[in-house]
């Protein structure tokens, strides 16, 4: 499945402050639509409310937050970078946040 890479826009928010929080919710139940770090989310909900912490704000789609930067190679991200999923065929179906070390944070339903 190609992978698009994308840096997200913020300034005063470090990636590694982004990855540690997130790694709070590792293991929250998935919810598809589900918009609650409490409850369960989705992949882009799980992106949204963990951004959301620090000031800033995603779209609640994969399709909304592939909007909400630039495309970055995959040797250039860095931690709190958003990488997207798709099939080929320009159709994104997952997000997670990139973690360094070629290893993402995402909530999944597998």
């Amino acid at each position: 499945m190609p992978k698009k890479y994308v840096k997200p826009k913020y300034d005063s928010v470090t990636g590694n402050a982004i990855v540690e929080y997130a790694k709070n919710y590792l293991g929250l139940r998935y919810v598809s639509g589900g918009n609650s770090l409490t409850t369960g989310t989705d992949c882009s909900g799980f992106t949204k409310l963990i951004y959301k912490e620090f000031g800033v704000s995603l779209g609640r789609t994969v399709r909304s937050q592939i909007k909400n930067g630039s495309y970055v190679k995959k040797s250039d991200l860095q931690k709190g970078d958003l990488v997207f999923y798709g099939y080929g065929n320009g159709v994104v179906r997952h997000v997670a946040i990139y973690m360094g070390n070629g290893k993402v944070i995402h909530e999944s339903n597998h």
